[in-house]
């Protein structure tokens, strides 16, 4: 089964394809995004979010106040003193998610 990673335009899944020299590409053929992956870092990169069948879209949060998207991650949790742990939204300062929801 060939490995496949979603579109960041449209969502459809998308099979990664070698060129000539190895290295990745993938392409939608409805929205006509093309993506080389040059470096072995994002080589590292791509093999990783294709094996854990993860979606671009799941890993961010967006503000619906300013349209600002986050990546729900651990190293984005805030922690106050007074008030929610969680993710903040750095454009107008909202509560995003609530940190038991990332952790």
């Amino acid at each position: 089964m060939a490995l496949k990673i979603p579109c960041f335009l449209c969502g459809d899944l998308l099979p990664i394809k070698l060129t000539k020299k190895d290295k990745p590409v993938v392409t939608c053929n409805s929205c006509g995004v093309q993506a080389l992956i040059r470096y072995p870092k994002g080589i590292e990169r791509l093999n990783a979010l294709a094996e854990n069948r993860a979606s671009l879209k799941d890993d961010f949060v967006l503000c619906r106040e300013c349209d600002v998207a986050v990546r729900r991650a651990p190293e984005k949790i805030q922690r106050f003193l007074v008030g929610r742990a969680g993710i903040y939204c750095p454009g107008c300062g909202s509560l995003l998610l609530k940190a038991s929801e990332v952790e």
